[in-house]
């Protein structure tokens, strides 16, 4: 990778950061680093302070080590070493082959010679002076400050309170960076000193760089907060250009031991995570995406006590039109459903509907329910034994709002008996049950010649194409309160009429032919088998006529072809396909 001028550094090390994470490092979270039971090198075990960040190190492949397996973690980093890290974990381009001098003491054949050029070139490190780099000399921690802000573009944001005892002690060039480090926690000591004149370790310098991928792969990811909302769930905010709908529990993770075993979008940039029970005395670091962050939280010891799963305080409301249940649901969680019926006087179960439970409660209305006695029931599906409420409520009258009337009927036969249907305010009733809760019912034909009865019921002539009506819904108490629907046209159809071909076969004689596998001519033809009318009915083709076949078009004649007179012609071997074109006259 080719270095990038300073404006664009930042986001480059943060993509850098996913990139190598997609590699390398990928299948190593903080946890197994943590729990690794063979170390990278004999001098670093588990009870290193800069452990875990050095074997951070050696995943993301910019530390290796001495030949005799050791790390020298005590050891002051010197500025040959630094360049060679620094150019690794930036990925920054190398020359191997130098040519020239990089600097004095420098020359063109010394081992520190690519990295020197590419960390000089690429302005993160200078040299002590023009002629001279000094590769073996110590890096103090405030010359460590400038060179990984330098790195990484690091910002100093005003709003954070930064406290640095010894701050006027490092050179003026380097104060800045100092507090910008200590901001961002990539260094930190109990008693607010940075010390910045003292060298920087080799264990201190992995640990300084790998806080600082934390912080780069924080701020890519959106991360902005966490909190701990008791010992089993935590709350992670994000920045608002995060999409939190598409996050998995897969994706986030724990250091000492804390899992994850569920995530909730709470809120439009914040989940909450379900996690094994934490411990009050530990802190605990997020980990996301396989990275660690720099989000970090101290356990919970808030106890949520497991709620049993119950319904209270059932309600049923009706202000004469639409009734409402509701009720409170105890121990429920997202995917808890209760089924909510309303039960007529004599046990008939009137309507019903099946409802989520938000926020421990539920609600379900029920439209133009016509007066009487009735219960409502409320069930919800348990494991051990559903759990069941039940209220009882009356309904004195029925108010219909009155607001649209629809003349439903599109299609009735040319016989006696039909009926003409509607709806008024999207509900059906029979004109019996509205005539008593107050309402008049009238039908407006455009036939003269037609009539129908109180009860919607019509009778048709044989030779009646088509007619049209509407509905007029109307309070017996105050006829200023009506509804008209608008007319609605109906055709007469006979049951005769096909409206749709099921089924076409080949038939020999009387026979179907299995499979519709023919082997020599023997007078196969095809035929309807089965067919509907337009009022979904099959029709019975012993009492009318089968449709004709018009024509059948092979889709390839080589194999076989169709003429109404002998049916299927075989030709030669092989399947062919037939578009069947049945003649009109019968059809719909």
């Amino acid at each position: 990778m080719a270095y990038q001028p300073k404006t664009y550094r930042k986001f480059i090390a943060g993509t850098m950061t996913a990139a190598m994470a997609a590699t390398a490092f990928a299948a190593t979270t903080p946890q197994q680093v943590a729990d690794a039971q063979e170390t990278s090198f004999t001098d670093v075990d588990t009870s290193n302070d800069h452990f875990e960040n050095i074997e951070r190190a050696v995943e993301r492949g910019y530390v290796q080590g001495f030949p005799d397996g050791t790390y020298k973690p005590q050891h002051d980093i010197t500025r040959g070493q630094i360049a060679t890290m620094l150019t690794r974990a930036l990925q920054l381009d190398v020359e191997e082959n130098i040519e020239e001098d990089v600097f004095g003491d420098v020359s063109a054949n010394n081992y520190f010679a690519p990295v020197v050029k590419a960390i000089s070139d690429a302005g993160i490190m200078n040299g002590v002076s023009s002629e001279e780099f000094a590769p073996a000399r110590d890096l103090s921690r405030e010359q460590m400050a400038t060179i990984i802000v330098r790195a990484f573009d690091l910002e100093r944001d005003e709003s954070i309170d930064v406290v640095v005892n010894d701050l006027d002690s490092a050179h003026s060039s380097h104060q800045a960076n100092v507090e910008i480090l200590s901001q961002y926690g990539i260094t930190f000591t109990p008693d607010n000193n940075f010390n910045p004149k003292d060298p920087v370790t080799r264990g201190q310098m992995a640990s300084f760089l790998e806080r600082t991928f934390d912080v780069v792969h924080t701020e890519k990811a959106g991360l902005e907060d966490i909190q701990a909302i008791n010992n089993n769930s935590v709350r992670i905010t994000f920045a608002d250009d995060v999409n939190v709908e598409e996050l998995t529990a897969e994706q986030f993770s724990f250091n000492n031991d804390l899992e994850v075993l569920d995530v909730e979008v709470t809120d439009e940039n914040a989940v909450t995570l379900t996690t094994t029970e934490q411990d009050s005395e530990t802190t605990y670091t997020l980990s996301f995406d396989g990275e660690r962050t720099t989000l970090s939280f101290a356990g919970s010891d808030e106890v949520v006590e497991e709620v049993e799963l119950a319904i209270e305080s059932l309600v049923v409301d009706n202000d004469g039109f639409t009734t409402s249940v509701s009720a409170e649901v105890l121990g429920s969680d997202d995917e808890t459903e209760a089924h909510v019926a309303i039960v007529d006087a004599d046990g008939e179960v009137v309507t019903e509907e099946v409802v989520s439970v938000e926020e421990g409660a539920i609600e379900a209305d029920f439209a133009g329910l016509l007066a009487g006695e009735y219960k409502a029931v409320v069930t919800i599906d348990n494991e051990e034994e559903d759990i069941v409420a039940e209220a009882d409520f009356d309904i004195s009258n029925l108010v219909l709002p009155l607001e649209v009337a629809e003349a439903t009927t599109t299609q009735v036969r040319p016989a006696e008996g039909q009926e003409l249907a509607f709806t008024v305010d999207d509900l059906s009733y029979d004109i019996a049950d509205l005539v008593e809760a107050g309402y008049e019912v009238k039908f407006l034909l455009n036939k003269e010649e037609l009539e129908v009865s109180k009860e919607g019921i019509i009778n048709i002539p044989e030779d009646l194409e088509s007619f049209s009506y509407a509905v007029r819904v109307t309070d017996a108490e105050n006829d200023e309160r009506t509804v008209t629907s608008i007319r609605q046209e109906v055709e007469v159809v006979s049951a005769e009429a096909i409206a749709e071909i099921t089924e076409v076969a080949l038939v020999s004689g009387e026979d179907v032919v299995e499979g519709n596998v023919v082997t020599s001519n023997t007078d196969a033809k095809f035929e309807v088998i089965s067919a509907v009318n337009g009022y979904g009915e099959e029709i019975d083709f012993d009492e009318v006529d089968q449709p004709a076949i018009e024509k059948a078009v092979s889709s390839d004649v080589t194999v076989a072809h169709y003429n109404n007179e002998d049916g299927i012609v075989v030709q030669g071997e092989g399947e062919v396909a037939f578009e069947v074109t049945l003649k009109a006259s019968k059809m719909l």
